[in-house]
């Protein structure tokens, strides 16, 4: 029975740091790679070395993680990452751009304004409102910022996976498309409703 030996909290961050860092690696030569330098900690740490030090003799975690993935590709120092255009990441930019033609369209849509107050020909009562006017007006003019902001809300959503890869892309991902989301479920049959697409 395989028995895990508890590392100092410094050596445990370390091993840890190492291992995010791995990231461009299979999970069989990551695990691999990580087993071995822990088991280097937990003998150099029970000969009675301290943890700082050997985590000072292997060196900055960034750096290690690195030779590791240099080792393991055979020694070249160019290291694959993952293909960028994915079809996903492509729906993904397509989105962006509905997205963004969409709050475009949103902030220069055209409502009717009305304005009210007393008739200044009138002899009745002045307490009692009337139409003075009608004209129309985009929703940017209306609103100014709070408009602009509302709508830069789902630009940042949108276009928030697209510079991300690796681990972090899929959770980035979902939390986008809860967001643009919101705005059609909340909002009903509107300009808003290019965000359906998107969080799709």
């Amino acid at each position: 029975m395989k028995t895990t030996v508890e590392l100092p909290a410094d050596a445990a961050r370390w091993l840890r740091s190492v291992n995010r860092r791995l990231g461009a690696l299979a999970s069989d030569q990551r695990a691999e790679i990580v087993d071995g330098l822990r088991a280097h900690l937990v003998e150099a740490i029970a000969d009675g070395e301290a943890s700082a030090d050997v985590i000072a003799r292997l060196g900055n975690a960034a750096e290690v993680a690195r030779t590791s993935i240099v080792e393991s590709r055979g020694g070249s120092e160019a290291v694959r990452l993952p293909r960028y255009l994915t079809a996903k990441r492509v729906l993904q930019i397509l989105a962006f751009l509905i997205v963004l033609v969409g709050c475009v369209a949103y902030l220069h849509s055209e409502g009717t304004v009305q304005e009210f107050g007393p008739d200044p020909n009138s002899q009745g009562d002045p307490s009692v409102p009337v139409l003075l006017s009608t004209h129309q007006q985009n929703l940017l003019e209306l609103g100014g910022f709070t408009f602009l902001g509302f709508v830069t809300i789902f630009v940042v959503a949108a276009g928030a996976p697209l510079p991300i890869r690796g681990k972090a892309w899929q959770p980035v991902s979902i939390a986008s498309a809860v967001v643009l989301a919101l705005p059609a479920l909340f909002l009903g049959w509107s300009i808003l409703n290019f965000f359906i697409p998107a969080a799709v």
